[in-house]
């Protein structure tokens, strides 16, 4: 971590800490949390977190903690408070520094300038930035997951899968969440100046870069292309792996025209049902925000979630007429001049190509396409 600007120091308890260790569920792609170094860099990203709230604060106390995740990338805490002006924040650290040519992308600078233009396109959706250290890579964040009460769209996507009859109304609900999120937000009319107040923000935190705000890691794809040729029985250098790789190009070097500003995850994780009544959703996890072909977000829902972690969804409900007619609805509200079979459109294609190219570059295999629906 780097320095902290000076905030007088705010004591509190190694038993919190302790207790979120223990209550912690490892997921694969996390570092042990048990470990010397992981409670001592808890340790610290604590101490750097209540230094930052105490400065609005100064009387502020540690009550609780939870750790949200301890990835490879970013470390994520909620912390709960007594003397602040919110119950709960959420700290998040990035491991590793920016930089154009970090193969994560711009994980802490897409975030918090991220934050920024979200918030021009859905006033309220994604949560508000409270204090930030770029030397330290540390944000404070709004705390919009709702606590152990809040319940997220996977959450009703696996409930339906588990009791397919009784779950069906709750897969439509998270559709209808979904779609009416992502459209409001893709479809915002501050699009062109959130893109443009983005792009240069990161501009000017990273002069290496050559395109800022495009696609994190854009050649992902290009690297799982020669993976799905050979499943498909392909050679690479041909006429046919040619195509593919115009098709891949088309979506992850879109053209001005095509371009639309989010927060790039469009996992359904990652919008938050609230617990209270009417508070409708609110969305969580900007680091991975850019501008990207409309078509891609198109793709996500057409295939089930594929980069979901959990996902895709079951083929039943994949192929039911709830799915797909959701599927067809959002992308008539996306594409410029929409068809009345989203499968046709050759945008939406190449956006499932990609998708699925990138997939087979991290090790998890989609079925394939046909040649004919690029060709």
């Amino acid at each position: 971590m780097g320095s902290m600007p000076f905030f007088p120091s705010v004591t509190w308890s190694s038993s919190l800490l302790e207790q979120a260790i223990s209550s912690y569920s490892l997921a694969s792609s996390d570092q042990p949390v048990s470990s010397a170094a992981f409670r001592s860099l808890a340790s610290q990203l604590l101490d750097a977190g209540l230094r930052l709230l105490s400065a609005a604060a100064p009387g502020v106390q540690l009550t609780g903690l939870e750790i949200f995740s301890a990835g490879m990338r970013s470390v994520v805490l909620r912390l709960e408070l007594a003397g602040f002006s919110a119950p709960s924040v959420v700290l998040k650290y990035f491991r590793r520094r920016d930089s154009a040519r970090n193969s994560g992308g711009f994980g802490y600078l897409r975030e918090k300038q991220g934050l920024g233009a979200l918030e021009q396109l859905a006033p309220g959706l994604y949560p508000r930035l409270l204090a930030a250290d770029d030397s330290a890579r540390l944000l404070l964040l709004e705390d919009v997951s709702g606590g152990r009460a809040g319940q997220s769209l996977a959450d009703l996507l696996l409930s339906a899968q588990v009791n397919p009859v009784d779950g069906l109304q709750a897969a439509q609900r998270a559709l209808e969440l979904w779609t009416a999120t992502w459209a409001g937000l893709l479809r915002s009319p501050a699009q062109a100046a959130a893109q443009a107040s983005f792009t240069a923000e990161l501009a000017r935190a990273d002069g290496r870069a050559s395109a800022p705000g495009s696609l994190p890691s854009p050649q992902l794809a290009l690297k799982g292309l020669p993976l799905l040729a050979k499943r498909q029985g392909l050679r690479v250098g041909s006429a046919e792996f040619a195509r593919m790789e115009q098709a891949v190009a088309s979506i992850i070097y879109p053209a001005a025209a095509e371009r639309l500003l989010s927060s790039g995850d469009f996992s359904p994780a990652n919008l938050v049902q609230q617990a209270a009544p009417g508070v409708g959703v609110r969305g969580i996890d900007a680091e991975g925000s850019c501008w990207h072909h409309w078509a891609l977000p198109v793709a996500e829902l057409q295939l089930g979630f594929p980069s979901w972690p959990e996902g895709p969804v079951s083929a039943d409900l994949l192929g039911s007429d709830l799915w797909q007619g959701a599927a067809q609805r959002f992308y008539e509200q996306l594409a410029p001049a929409p068809l009345s079979d989203l499968g046709a459109d050759r945008s939406v294609v190449a956006a499932q190509l990609t998708i699925r190219a990138i997939l087979a570059e991290q090790g998890k295999v989609l079925s394939a396409l046909p040649m004919e629906a690029y060709s």
